[in-house]
């Protein structure tokens, strides 16, 4: 009787491991897809979300500035130009350009809390823009049947308004006598022409009787017109913190330590042509080192000379005489230089708008 038998016939042992490893390395490269689709595609969203952020800061502030100047014009057309410029392929798309201020579309979204106390402020957002559309184009999620691309988005507040904050040199002049000199904060103008800016106008003088309503001590030093000293920060004689709206000791007389070598580097700027930001004070109680100065606001200025006590520029200035023009004696103090617009890119907003502002960043 015949018996019939299985027989069982297995595949080689390398057959079964060649098969195992097939599927280890399908597995495998799907992981190594999925991780380059992370680096390599996220990598480009990340790039260009760089470029589409700095686009949307620069157009921002590029539009405060035009607009902290006084020319708020095509707006949209400036945050373009400034986009394109920030992207490696020169194409950015402009969505948005909206704020406060004159010539912008009002934003339905509110504006940021940094943007408190500012005259006016500007919220731009970018997106991607590229020759073939307006996403960026995926290297591997395609090859995983997943997303060929993606749009990216950015935005950007920049505000600007009057300096209310600032650390600069430590002196202080009159609203009265900037407006004595010229300047109009109705209609924004200055005084024109080169300015002479007193601290002491001479034993010999008394200002209340000759520039009324300005007014000075009996000495000829400086309370409610012309400039006075600052007390300084800590640890620094050349320069003071002040915020408009605060109440700051000062001293009318004699210049202090501000003429010593120690403030060489503030003299330097000054001798170079830089703009100088300086406070202005429209109120002031006391007298001498008692005086305190109410901080209204700030105005630019750049200095063509000076004559302190031991300190005079360029060599031989002297102050003329207040009154007559003619050459002034040895007990006058003072500084000339022209009055001048400055925007700054620190500080803080307030005060009265004389012609100092700030424009910065605030979302």
């Amino acid at each position: 009787m015949w018996t019939l038998k299985h027989i069982s016939r297995r595949a080689p042992a390398a057959d079964r491991d060649q098969g195992a490893v097939l599927v280890i390395v399908a597995v495998i490269m799907v992981a190594l897809l999925g991780v380059g689709a992370m680096v390599i595609d996220l990598g480009a969203l990340y790039v260009e979300k760089r470029q589409l952020q700095n686009g949307a800061d620069a157009a921002a502030l590029a539009v405060a500035q035009d607009c902290a100047g006084g020319d708020c014009g095509d707006e949209v057309a400036t945050s373009r130009q400034y986009a394109d410029l920030n992207s490696n392929d020169g194409q950015s798309a402009v969505d948005l350009v909206c704020g406060k201020g004159a010539g912008l579309t009002p934003c339905v979204a509110p504006a940021p809390a940094g943007a408190a106390n500012a005259t006016g402020w500007v919220r731009v957002v970018t997106s991607t823009k590229t020759a073939s559309g307006t996403e960026v184009d995926f290297v591997l999620a395609p090859v995983m049947d997943s997303l060929a691309g993606s749009t990216v988005h950015a935005g950007a507040v920049a505000a600007w308004g009057a300096l209310g904050t600032y650390r600069t040199i430590r002196f202080i002049i009159s609203e009265c006598e900037f407006q004595q000199m010229g300047g109009n904060l109705a209609t924004q103008t200055f005084p024109t022409g080169v300015s002479y800016i007193y601290s002491k106008k001479g034993t010999a003088k008394d200002d209340k009787n000759n520039d009324p309503p300005c007014t000075s001590s009996s000495s000829g030093g400086t309370v409610a017109g012309n400039f006075a000293w600052l007390d300084a920060d800590a640890g620094d004689i050349c320069r003071a913190t002040v915020t408009a709206g605060m109440i700051v000791g000062g001293n009318p007389g004699n210049d202090p330590e501000i003429s010593k070598k120690d403030c060489a580097a503030v003299f330097a700027a000054m001798k170079a042509g830089e703009e100088f930001v300086m406070p202005i004070f429209n109120q002031v109680v006391g007298t001498g080192q008692s005086a305190q100065y109410t901080v209204a606001g700030f105005i630019g200025f750049r200095f063509t000379g000076w004559q302190l006590s031991g300190n005079s520029w360029p060599a031989g200035f002297s102050c003329p005489d207040p009154y007559t023009g003619q050459p002034g004696g040895g007990d006058l103090r003072c500084f000339r230089g022209t009055f001048t617009r400055v925007v700054s890119d620190g500080g803080g907003f307030g005060g009265i708008d004389y012609g100092a502002r700030v424009v910065k960043m605030v979302g």
